[in-house]
């Protein structure tokens, strides 16, 4: 396989990369933002070109439903592999019994699971919800969260070559099940949800002054709901071009919440690039692309080339 063309990859230095491993396979990085329409048009072009025999998207099977697939049973291919979350170590979860500090920790970690699921759950419907106004008031196809996601899985399924499907990601429970855990251990929980918020706020404060610049608008007294979900577009499309802005804020995000980013990031860059690597292993893998969110290329790229080190020049027999 040549070089990707410029045509299928026009910000390839930021969002493709592009890996071989000492046997000459070949594995395609595409870094996505979740509510890009230019990230879907990459993802389609990329697979067309490379005509990968394998697919990995950024998902678990819970998260099927919100791109519109029912299930497993809904991807059409030969073979659909969960994630490797087994790479991780785990320990059995231990009854509090009558330890009131146990009990208390557990109520805590519940609590906040559940809380952090209701607002990602709203954050995503509104998300949703505003492109849907924005959409049809330009009679745009919509462009849903995750959608990327989904021309991926439609685009594997379409590709003469590809047999196989990998839901690479960890279930979204056991992210914020393990967030919480990690907000918990610091010692000071409710600290580390308010730097991640200010670091958040601080980000996209930053992106949407610059956006509302480039757009013409002013929205120092209030914009409409259709400009506020324009706003929302452009500055997901500025954060996945502009990769200086993209490396401050994961480095803010290193410095000031370490948990967030060991929880969101670190771990499950180790179970998409080992679910990457066991397929490698299988007979007949030559091409893969892995479709993942941009903030996960750099840890995957680092966790694929450190196991090629090991890798014999050709494949066992």
């Amino acid at each position: 396989m040549g070089p990707l063309s410029s045509s299928t990859s026009s910000s390839s230095d930021d969002t493709v990369v592009e890996l071989s491993t000492p046997r000459n396979q070949k594995i395609i990085l595409v870094g996505t933002g979740h509510m890009s329409r230019k990230s879907q048009e990459e993802v389609q072009a990329v697979i067309q070109q490379v005509q990968p025999n394998m697919v990995l998207v950024e998902l678990d099977a819970s998260r099927l439903p919100r791109i519109g697939i029912d299930g497993i049973q809904g991807i059409q291919v030969d073979l659909v592999v969960t994630a490797a979350e087994d790479i991780l170590a785990t320990s059995d979860e231990e009854d509090p019994g009558f330890n009131l500090v146990a009990r208390w920790q557990k109520t805590f970690l519940d609590g906040f699971s559940k809380i952090a699921r209701t607002w990602l759950t709203s954050m995503y419907d509104g998300m949703r919800d505003r492109q849907k106004l924005v959409q049809s008031k330009l009679d745009a196809n919509e462009v849903i969260p995750g959608g990327e996601m989904l021309v991926a899985i439609r685009a594997a399924e379409q590709c003469p070559a590809c047999d196989t499907v990998v839901l690479g990601d960890r279930s979204s429970v056991k992210t914020i099940q393990r967030a919480a855990q990690l907000a918990w251990d610091s010692g000071d929980a409710l600290g580390v949800l308010r730097r991640l918020q200010s670091e958040n706020q601080a980000a996209v404060k930053e992106l949407r002054a610059r956006v509302c610049v480039d757009l013409g608008l002013d929205d120092s007294n209030g914009i409409s709901k259709e400009d506020e979900a324009l706003l929302e577009m452009e500055v997901m499309e500025a954060l996945r071009n502009d990769s200086q802005v993209r490396d401050r804020l994961f480095q803010r995000l290193e410095e000031r919440v370490p948990e967030f980013t060991q929880a969101f990031l670190k771990e499950r860059d180790l179970i998409m690039g080992e679910s990457i690597r066991r397929e490698l292993e299988r007979e007949g893998v030559e091409r893969v692309v892995a479709v993942v969110g941009l903030a996960h290329v750099p840890g995957i790229r680092n966790i694929l080339e450190s196991s090629f080190a090991s890798l014999p020049t050709t494949k066992s027999q």
